[in-house]
């Protein structure tokens, strides 16, 4: 396989596992906040948070996919790109790394959000009880 088809390839193979493992994520993590969630005051918050949890999984992942440039200070053109195998393999595990780096990041996010939904909601049953 040439070089070329393999920076092909690869890109499109590891465009498709990180998007494999924020959809993995996202279905982990899906019952678990839909549960906290349900359980807010307002439905209207609640109907909102569940329909961007997807998107504010699989997006940062992809996005830390899409991050990493395959230029950099000493390769410049496509042909010095494609020159080394290993330079190839070297970016696309950086392109994966980046990709868990930001998928981590949005779960630590939706992390803040569940803890500020479980304050809202144990504030709203203390008024109640």
């Amino acid at each position: 396989m040439s070089n070329e088809l393999y920076l092909i390839f690869s890109y499109f193979l590891i465009g498709a596992a990180c998007f494999v493992v924020a959809v993995i994520v996202y279905l982990v993590l899906r019952k678990g906040f839909t549960n906290v969630v349900s359980l807010l005051p307002t439905t209207h918050l609640s109907a909102i948070l569940r329909k961007l949890f997807f998107l504010g999984i699989v997006v940062p992942a992809l996005f830390g996919f899409c991050s990493v440039s395959f230029k950099s200070c000493s390769v410049t053109t496509y042909e010095r790109v494609i020159e080394n195998r290993s330079y190839l393999v070297e970016k696309n595990q950086e392109q994966l790394a980046s990709s868990l780096r930001h998928t981590v990041y949005a779960v630590m996010v939706w992390g803040g959000i569940v803890f500020g939904a479980l304050v809202i909601i144990t504030r709203e049953n203390g008024e109640k009880g």
